[in-house]
């Protein structure tokens, strides 16, 4: 005989699980996991944010140096 495969997906079920509280422990454990997976979201972000940020100014501050350098040079009758 055939065994009966279940049609829901297994997905479903494991977050049925996770918010199926048998106790205040286990709801507090769900709340410390999420709160930290958003807590490393967010580092991760700002991380990012601030590399993007600083490459950019570096990326700025060498092409107005090189501008200014070329134009002063110019001026001299050396470039």
């Amino acid at each position: 005989m055939r065994q009966r495969v279940s049609r829901r997906p297994v997905g479903r079920r494991v977050i049925r699980q996770l918010f199926l509280f048998r106790s205040p422990h286990h709801a507090r454990q769900v709340v410390v996991v999420v709160v930290v997976v958003v807590i490393v979201v967010v580092v991760i972000v700002v991380v990012v944010v601030v590399v993007v940020v600083v490459v950019v100014v570096v990326v700025v501050v060498v092409v107005v140096v090189v501008v200014i350098t070329r134009n002063h040079l110019e001026s001299l009758g050396i470039a």
